[in-house]
């Protein structure tokens, strides 16, 4: 199954959405794995009928409302066409599904910045500055801490998380 969403994903790339269609409408799965299958496809019906995208993954959301992908997927859709305050309890959604999990709360402090909500932006990646965490969360937090509002954070007391930017961080 692995290799399919490679496949599909490797046709969407090469903006061969056609061949991604057939693909993706050739099988069906499971769990979550139809889930992946109804996000993809959706990625592939936006270029045509925005409305058939958001019906896919409400198909989806039938199938496991509870899979963090799948709110994010929501959440860009939402955001893409306009419906702002969906977009938001979608990233929300994401984010509290997997409180810990680094991207999905750097899309909802960036889906903040987009619409220069920065404190709300900077709050996000402050709340995420505790292991686990990611140094892109990080450089963000202490770029937006200088530039916008300053953050209530003790910098001293925390351990910047190992990455390609530590030597940055810990400096």
């Amino acid at each position: 199954v692995a290799w399919f969403f490679v496949d599909v994903d490797q046709k969407m790339v090469s903006s061969e959405f056609e061949e991604a269609k057939e693909l993706l409408t050739s099988q069906q799965f499971e769990g979550q794995q139809e889930v992946d299958r109804l996000i993809f496809l959706s990625r592939v019906e936006e270029q045509n009928n925005v409305s058939d995208a958001w019906n896919l993954l409400g198909d989806a959301f039938q199938i496991d409302p509870n899979y963090p992908e799948l709110r994010i997927a929501r959440a860009m859709l939402a955001e893409r066409v306009g419906k702002f305050a969906i977009a938001q309890a979608e990233y929300l959604a994401a984010v509290n599904l997997q409180p810990k999990h680094p991207a999905y709360r750097d899309q909802l402090a960036e889906f903040y910045r987009r619409h220069r909500f920065y404190r709300l932006a900077l709050k996000t990646w402050g709340s995420g500055l505790e292991r686990p965490s990611a140094d892109e969360i990080w450089i963000k937090a202490i770029f937006w801490n200088q530039v916008t509002y300053p953050l209530q954070v003790k910098w001293d007391e925390l351990d910047p998380p190992k990455g390609h930017n530590q030597a940055l961080l810990t400096y």
